[in-house]
């Protein structure tokens, strides 16, 4: 008999965010996938020094602790510009710029 594995039903939301500042502490491009609540679950920031920081469940301690506001929301500062993704494209960044064991 084949095992059957559970297909994920679970909503999901994939952000890319383009941060415009001068704060070197701070990302200038933040990659997010987000749950149906819109809260973080894994995250990836690029520094302008080239530096990658990331960050997900296995290690939330990056992650927002609000949810993620809507796309619209993000739009509206001047600082930011925000697209929507897909898995496949966040997935490639993912496996390219995190640890193995996330």
């Amino acid at each position: 008999m084949a095992t059957i594995f559970p297909v994920s039903t679970a909503v999901m939301y994939y952000l890319n965010v383009q941060w415009r500042h001068e704060a070197p502490n701070y990302p200038v491009e933040i990659w997010s996938e987000l749950d149906a609540d819109r809260f973080e679950t894994r995250k990836l920031e690029r520094y302008a020094t080239g530096a990658w920081k990331c960050w997900s469940t296995a290690q939330p301690e990056g992650l927002g602790t609000v949810p993620v506001p809507a796309l619209a929301t993000i739009q509206e500062a001047e600082e930011f510009t925000a697209q929507e993704i897909d898995r496949a494209t966040f997935e490639q960044v993912w496996k390219g710029f995190s640890p193995a064991e996330n």
